[in-house]
């Protein structure tokens, strides 16, 4: 005979663990392969993390709060510590810029194992769940946990494709779906007791739920359920302390939401900005993840069990399951009522929703045994034979997402062939979409590390990143043409190619939107290019994919060979042997002179600029760097030379072009800078400051019908810049044109409403070109408002006023202007204004 353990039967203790036992197996196959790529998510939870361990806790971006930075900043903490114990030579910055610059997939495999951790500790929290819903008395944890509801429920979410797809990855949903059950649990206690302790532990979680992720604070929704449920008064001062608390530990978990006030509330209207619109327009509505995601997760007949559940449950109403069902649809409509509806989100419903189909089993099976229909002896048999059942597909598709994430990734493998067969420092061009380019090292990504670093760290730990540059990995390094600068370019463009010379391209094509290339390219591809080779996942038009997310596992259809796109990459014969001998070294001096250029530091800049022009003759980012130096410093002359030394390097570089252009209009050459830009813009027709800076130069020249086409591209490219703006309205108005030049004032004033020479150019054309002194008026006082001392505002506000017959109101302009600048150096004249004003007829 079986014995027992903790007054639990060996056997059920048996099946716990072979149950837990598959849910890690699940979650860390991908992980234990090694073939996991990075998530884009995921490069936060390394430097937010890292960040803090610099002394500064601000996280300074709210997207998520705080509460799981610090968790992670403690844990990269104590690895640390657990370093320097063992004899490790690093300091602290230095160890921090090893992991941030060179091997960053170490913290990201421990915040991976963090949420591994967390899912199979929900799996085990749903068991609970699920035990506690079968059995209103009171039971121990063991009891809870091992019971059938409860071992049916930890098997359901073992298997769940939600659970299993999300685990292995560095993020916050994971965590927020284990605390999520915990709090459920904590609201379910409260039905059976409800101590002023008990209502303070349910708030505290419903406080960490909401440290975790913002949309966690709706596990509220069960312990107002059971508020209502218990019949309980709405001024009982338990429901008030367990808000109170809420608040509290949020706060306390993650404080710069309250100390950095201004940057959370910044940052928490744009995720609600971004929730209610979405992105890709993808308009999937409120019940996608209703009927999709969650069934693909739970699979049909056990999704179809959880409909016919909550329906029963409505139609019933027992106290616990109205519990749990007031927390899923809190839940549910914190995540579902915008357009932003990543699969991810219903992480933290799913326990709920396994383990009310799980006790639903086992009551089903209880009330027909009840009934006479089932043998009391063939209960628990039956119960597990439907959740096999139940457990098949989801089964099925777990193994599956296990499998893709530790196969090989196509995206891996286009980095094998690239860093085998393309010579390092070469410029690819990455066409299809930044999610989905292979992940080879580039210099971009690079200096966007060193930047973040020292951001935090700040210019002092400068040795700290030297000292870790000479014990970095051997790497090949690559330049990608397309960045966040340019994606409107990422669906694929000729002239790039040509403009950054690449000798590679990579296209690549899948369902999600993240992929996508102009139906066009391939075409004019042929015509310039080879192909060489292609990387092909299999068939994904049979696969379902979460359409929000940069995620290539699939939630259903598993015909798949590999995850992530179909990847091709070409040759481009014309550019085969170009390449540069930058190096991760340069890169590190280029941010080193940057942050110097910045802080005004030209010095210490222009050393930094020498140093990689030692390493690499010729560098052109360091020539240009020092030339942009000389332009500072006003000697355009030495810019020119230095500018053309680059040139040689990058000459097709339509922004070296323009810089070049403009050092030889400060220097008189007129016709060469000219010709500089309009080779620029034979370059790239798209460049917004060199269609600027022609136009503007056009119309100084007084040609100024010329410089029209070229100002107007400028806006149209750059609608943003007040400047384009107000420059295209004075070409304007200087061809006579002047309500179009009104229309272009208007508009940079929509931009930034303090460009002071927007108004005052305004009220000018309104004054005396249109005739319109009450139109210019309005705008004389705008720009008196922002520059009270100028005296030509005042001296043209006074006359609008006296055009529109308000004498006494000009002598008020001036009179004010005295007497608030008595020692302005015009003050002469504006007296002379004022009384002309006061012995004037009438």
């Amino acid at each position: 005979m079986l014995g027992r353990v903790a007054g639990v039967a060996s056997w059920r203790l048996g099946v716990l663990l072979v149950v837990m036992a598959l849910a890690a197996a699940l979650r860390s196959w991908g992980l234990l392969s090694g073939e996991l790529v990075w998530h884009p998510d995921e490069i936060f939870m390394v430097v937010f993390p890292m960040n803090m361990l610099s002394g500064d806790l601000n996280p300074h971006v709210f997207t998520y709060p705080g509460f799981h930075f610090y968790l992670l900043a403690a844990i990269y903490g104590a690895k640390y510590l657990l370093y320097a114990a063992a004899g490790g030579e690093s300091g602290l910055s230095e160890w921090v810029a090893g992991h941030y610059l060179w091997a960053p997939e170490a913290a990201r495999a421990t915040a991976r194992w963090l949420s591994v951790f967390y899912s199979v500790a929900t799996v085990a929290a749903t068991g609970m769940l699920g035990g506690r819903l079968a059995e209103v008395r009171a039971m121990r944890r063991w009891q809870a946990i091992t019971s059938t509801a409860g071992l049916l429920a930890a098997s359901l979410a073992a298997v769940n494709v939600l659970l299993v797809r999300q685990a292995p990855l560095a993020g916050n949903d994971t965590p927020l779906a284990f605390w999520f059950v915990i709090a459920t649990l904590a609201s379910l206690r409260l039905l059976r007791v409800g101590a002023l302790r008990d209502y303070v532990l349910a708030g505290a979680l419903v406080g960490v739920c909401a440290a975790i992720k913002y949309p966690g604070a709706s596990a509220a929704g069960g312990v107002v359920a059971v508020h209502l449920l218990a019949g309980r008064a709405f001024a009982d001062r338990r429901v008030w302390a367990a808000g109170l608390v809420s608040i509290v530990t949020f706060l306390l978990l993650s404080p710069y939401t309250l100390l950095d006030v201004g940057t959370f509330r910044d940052h928490f209207l744009f995720q609600l900005q971004h929730a209610e619109e979405g992105r890709w327009n993808l308009h999937l509505g409120p019940f996608y993840q209703l009927t999709e995601t969650l069934r693909h997760g739970a699979g049909l007949l056990a999704w179809l069990g959880w409909l016919i559940a909550c329906g029963w449950v409505i139609w019933k109403r027992p106290a616990p399951h109205l519990v749990v069902l007031g927390a899923t649809f809190a839940a549910y409509m914190a995540v579902s009522w915008g357009e932003l509806v990543f699969a991810r989100y219903v992480l933290s419903l799913v326990p709920l929703q396994l383990a009310l189909v799980a006790e639903s089993i086992v009551r089903s099976c209880r009330y027909l045994a009840g009934v006479g229909r089932l043998s009391h002896r063939f209960v628990v048999p039956a119960a597990v034979t439907i959740a096999l059942i139940l457990a098949i597909q989801p089964a099925y598709g777990a193994w599956h997402v296990a499998r893709l994430q530790g196969t090989r990734d196509t995206r891996s493998e286009a980095r094998a062939w690239i860093e085998s067969n393309v010579p390092p420092g070469s410029t690819l061009c990455n066409f299809g979409g930044w999610a989905g380019d292979p992940q080879v090292n580039t210099f971009e990504d690079l200096w966007w590390r060193f930047k973040k670093f020292t951001g935090a760290y700040g210019e002092q730990d400068f040795m700290a990143l030297r000292l870790a540059d000479h014990r970095r990995p051997d790497a090949s390094y690559y330049s990608y043409a397309v960045q966040t600068s340019n994606e409107d370019q990422a669906e694929g463009s000729i002239s790039l190619i040509h403009r950054r010379e690449c000798n590679h391209v990579i296209l690549h094509e899948h369902p999600l939107p993240y992929s996508r290339i102009d139906t066009l390219l391939r075409r004019r591809l042929e015509n310039e290019a080879r192909p060489v080779v292609t990387f092909d996942p299999g068939r994904v038009q049979a696969s379902t994919f979460d359409l929000m997310d940069a995620y290539y596992i699939p939630l259903a259809g598993w015909d798949l060979a590999a995850a992530g796109p179909r990847i091709e990459v070409w040759e481009i014969p014309q550019y085969r042997s170009r390449s540069t001998a930058r190096n991760a070294t340069t890169v590190l001096m280029e941010v080193m002179a940057a942050i110097a250029r910045d802080a005004g530091n030209l010095t210490a800049a222009a050393v930094a600029y020498e140093a990689i022009l030692e390493l690499v003759p010729e560098e052109s980012r360091a020539l240009q760097g020092l030339a942009q130096l000389s332009v500072q410093q006003g000697d355009y002359e030495r810019a020119i030379e230095q500018y053309n030394r680059a040139r040689r390097e990058r000459p097709r570089d339509a922004s070296l072009l323009n810089n070049l252009a403009v050092s030889h209009r400060a220097v008189g050459h007129a016709d060469t800078a000219r010709t500089l830009w309009r080779e620029a813009l034979s370059l790239q027709d798209d460049h917004a400051d060199a269609h600027y800076n022609l136009g503007t130069a056009l119309y100084l020249d007084g040609e100024s019908a010329q410089a029209l086409p070229h100002l107007r591209r400028a806006v149209e490219l750059a609608p943003d810049s007040a400047k384009y703006h107000s420059n295209a309205a004075a070409a304007h108005q200087a061809v006579g044109l002047p309500l179009q030049a009104v229309a272009f004032w208007q508009s940079a004033i929509r931009v930034d409403p303090s460009y002071v020479d927007a108004y005052f150019n305004m009220a000018f054309t309104f004054q005396y070109d249109l005739g319109d002194p009450e139109s210019a008026l309005r705008h004389w006082e705008m720009a008196r408002e922002l520059t009270p001392a100028d005296a030509d505002v005042i001296m043209h506000g006074a006359q609008a006023l006296l055009d529109l017959g308000h004498m006494d109101a000009a002598a008020s302009w001036l009179r004010t202007f005295l007497d608030r600048n008595p020692q302005h150096l015009r003050n002469r004249e504006l007296e002379a204004a004022l009384e002309k004003i006061r012995v004037a007829p009438g």
